[in-house]
């Protein structure tokens, strides 16, 4: 957690918080989703490196820069997340505005690139293959 902590330069947390595990802290700012994410890369690495057989199960990521980070801090905490993540571990990432090509060492198996026009819940192809059932539907 100390290397993690001086990684991203957390200077708010008090590394004397962190070396005991029931140690509490808190970030401000930019700096709540990386300590939060390094908080529990860290309490998995324990969980692993304590009980192996562990079932592992899949790390889902939901927006995990969901505050305005600078983009050198974004792709740090993604190279993080990528890079501490088990191998055993399928790891599920949704994010805004995400580029692979910024992660060229990073082997991904799958990248699914969801493209939502505002304020239209179906696109022109799925419309017109259910319009019939549609009209039904708001005809009652």
């Amino acid at each position: 957690m100390i290397e993690s902590v001086n990684r991203f330069a957390l200077k708010e947390l008090s590394l004397d918080k962190v070396k005991k595990i029931n140690g509490s802290f808190s970030a401000r700012g930019s700096n709540i989703p990386v300590s939060t994410i390094i908080w529990y890369f860290n309490l998995l690495k324990v969980k692993f490196e304590l009980n192996p057989d562990a079932i592992r199960f899949p790390l889902v990521l939901d927006s995990p820069n969901n505050v305005e980070l600078d983009e050198d801090k974004q792709k740090a905490l993604f190279n993080y997340i990528f890079k501490n993540n088990n191998q055993d571990t399928q790891l599920i990432v949704s994010t805004l505005g995400f580029n692979k090509d910024d992660f060229q060492d990073v082997e991904f198996d799958n990248i699914i690139d969801l493209e939502v026009r505002k304020y239209n819940l179906l696109n022109k192809e799925e419309y017109e293959e259910n319009k019939e059932f549609l009209n039904r539907i708001f005809e009652d």
